[in-house]
């Protein structure tokens, strides 16, 4: 039986237009499946995968690679933001 759990979301910068209309706040205490990934929460909210985003999970950054491999666990605390570019 695959049953829920909550985590916690951040999402910065341009990205906060993808949450619940009227959320001024950018965390939300989310409910997901077990085994959900960050791949998952990414397409749950309709953000476009061409987008260049940076994922951290528990202040530890995933590369591309890990995105649809990282298992998110009950408690986790999941930031999506854009990638940032240096010059």
């Amino acid at each position: 039986m695959n049953t829920g759990m909550k985590i916690t979301l951040r999402l910065l910068g341009n990205l906060r237009q993808y949450l619940q209309a009227g959320r001024e706040f950018s965390d939300l205490e989310l409910d997901v499946a077990e085994g959900s990934t960050p791949a998952d929460i990414s397409a749950r909210l309709g953000i476009p995968q061409g987008e260049s985003l940076m994922f951290v999970v528990n202040d530890v950054r995933l590369t591309p690679d890990q995105l649809a491999q990282a298992t998110l666990k009950a408690g986790d605390r999941l930031v999506i933001s854009p990638a940032i570019k240096g010059g």
